[in-house]
């Protein structure tokens, strides 16, 4: 076999491995340049082959001329099928590389059209929160505003005098004299709790008295459904913690009363009478009080005036309502 034709066969089998080295080395998710550069590579590829099974029939001719034995044969064979794998397997590689790049394609369109989509949502969704927000802004000033009406519409009574008198247990019962303060039982009835605890803590809880006699007054103070938490803990000074945080659990959680609150406010009942001073009154007071409840506990008119107008108006008389 001549050296010439030897020697340029393997200078372009050393073009090919290279080519195909640089192939496998593009990475998997691939950029425009690299996928411009695989192009480019493909282009090679198919030259170097091109030129490399161009001196096929030349060696082999050589060999013929030069009665080259079987050995000498295989060693060619060998080479020129090895080749054609490495060929065929980096074509694979090229059609591989190419698909993946198609497929991140249509998943970056995908998720284009996605976000596009949920970009179109976010906007429309806040695009009706303003609207509702803004009825919500609206019944609220409209139930402010018949609240209003209703005050003025109900003339003021004169108040009623009242001897307030205290009461305290007996000093054989106590050593000290409980503070002279009126303080209301408490039955168990959610809305009252905080009235009574501010009481009790002024007159009893914040005290000098032992946690015993603290306990003592406590117990005496609970009836109902509230006495049956602590009835059954003995009287001593560690139990009137445990009585105070069990009562707390139960009465004093913000969400349990501002749910009471909402529930008083959907079961008041009408008034059927524009004439009935007592039952308007009575009316225009527990709205305050719940109104005034709701929004210390951190629940402004604005986020239930909707709800709270519209039940307002079913509640007063017809005669008033239109004339607000």
């Amino acid at each position: 076999m001549a050296p010439t034709t030897k020697g340029s066969r393997t200078t372009v089998k050393g073009h090919i491995t290279k080519t195909i080295n640089l192939i496998n080395g593009l990475k998997t998710v691939m950029t425009q340049e690299e996928l411009n550069n695989l192009e480019i590579l493909e282009t090679k590829l198919i030259g170097y082959y091109e030129t490399y099974k161009g001196f096929l029939n030349t060696i082999q001719d050589e060999l013929n001329d030069a009665d080259a034995d079987q050995a000498e044969y295989d060693a060619e064979t060998d080479i020129t099928y090895q080749t054609q794998d490495d060929v065929l397997n980096a074509n694979a590689v090229i059609k591989l590389k190419r698909r993946e790049w198609l497929n991140m394609l249509k998943k970056k369109e995908k998720e284009e059209e996605e976000r596009k989509q949920e970009q179109k949502e976010e906007e429309r969704d806040k695009r009706i929160l303003a609207l509702i927000q803004q009825q919500v802004m609206n019944q609220a000033t409209t139930t402010r505003d018949i609240i209003t009406q209703v005050i003025a519409a109900i003339p003021t009574p004169q108040a009623p005098v009242v001897n307030v008198t205290t009461a305290a247990p007996s000093q054989s019962t106590h050593s000290m004299r409980l503070p002279q303060r009126q303080i209301k039982h408490f039955k168990g009835d959610i809305l009252e709790w905080t009235q009574f605890w501010e009481s009790f803590n002024a007159a009893i809880h914040s005290s000098t008295l032992t946690n015993v006699q603290k306990f003592d007054y406590l117990k005496e103070y609970l009836k109902g459904e509230a006495n049956l938490i602590v009835n059954n803990l003995e009287l001593t000074d560690a139990n009137y913690q445990v009585a105070i945080d069990e009562l707390t659990r139960r009465y004093g959680k913000k969400q349990v009363m501002i749910d009471a609150h909402f529930n008083k406010l959907h079961t008041l009942q009408p008034v059927k009478d524009g004439n009935d001073v007592q039952a308007l009154r009575s009316l225009q007071l527990n709205l305050q009080w719940h109104i005034s409840a709701l929004e210390t506990l951190g629940i402004p008119t604005t986020s239930f005036g909707g709800l709270l107008g519209t039940q307002l108006i079913k509640l007063i008389p017809s005669s008033l309502h239109s004339s607000s």
